[in-house]
């Protein structure tokens, strides 16, 4: 399925700094992706939108504990990472012609 997925994707764009791809540090490459992943990306997506990370679990499966550091883990922010996030989304946008 995932081989089917890369002929017409090469990458999928996340809403933070993974680094994967050339010229746009917010993707990531299908190739790389796994169940693991799409969960969690599952679990940050649902919580960007304002879903109650009480309810997520009810919506993946996961527990929460699991719920709770999943999302320590994926918002965590740096100070480096918070001074570059601009130029990343500005740079990420402009490829895919946003800004």
């Amino acid at each position: 399925m995932r081989a089917k997925l890369e002929l017409q994707y090469g990458s999928f764009t996340t809403r933070y700094y993974v680094g994967l791809v050339d010229g746009d540090p917010l993707a990531v490459p299908t190739s790389e992706l796994t169940m693991r992943t799409m969960r969690h990306t599952c679990v940050t997506l649902n919580y960007d939108v304002g879903v109650p990370p009480h309810l997520i679990p009810g919506i993946t499966g996961h527990r929460q504990d699991e719920i709770d550091e999943i999302l320590a883990h994926y918002r965590a922010r740096t100070a480096d990472q918070a001074q570059a996030a601009p130029e990343l989304r500005m740079a990420s946008e402009k490829l895919r012609g946003e800004g």
